[in-house]
């Protein structure tokens, strides 16, 4: 028995034309979803720096202008909970890109049995 090679990697431009591409396709040979989940974690990654950078300014205000050591605590926290708010995020998109990952080394591992044996 031979060793099972390794599938080819997709391009960088094979991707953005499937993932285009895969909107039309109505037999669902093309799966759109992980690069939908890419763009929403670049999205969620820009909202949680947007908002942790809000609260840190804010906070820090709070200290200096009105001299209350709760907006020093708002300017510390605020990044730590930017940092869990991306991490737990982070969590269902993995779980996702798994499920595809799973369906395309089968769909791999299915050719290769039809190509032994026809």
């Amino acid at each position: 028995m031979s060793p099972i090679p390794p599938p080819p990697q997709p391009q960088e431009s094979d991707r953005r034309t499937r993932a285009f591409g895969g909107l039309f396709d109505f037999e669902f040979n093309t799966f759109v979803i992980p690069t939908i989940v890419s763009i929403l974690y670049i999205m969620l990654m820009v909202l949680a720096l947007v908002f942790s950078t809000i609260g840190i300014i804010g906070g820090l205000y709070i200290t200096i202008v009105q001299r209350d050591v709760s907006g020093l605590a708002a300017a510390v926290f605020t990044p730590l909970l930017a940092l869990l708010f991306i991490l737990f995020m982070r969590i269902p998109f993995e779980l996702t890109m798994v499920v595809f990952n799973i369906a395309e080394n089968l769909k791999v591992v299915r050719e290769l049995e039809e190509a032994r044996h026809p």
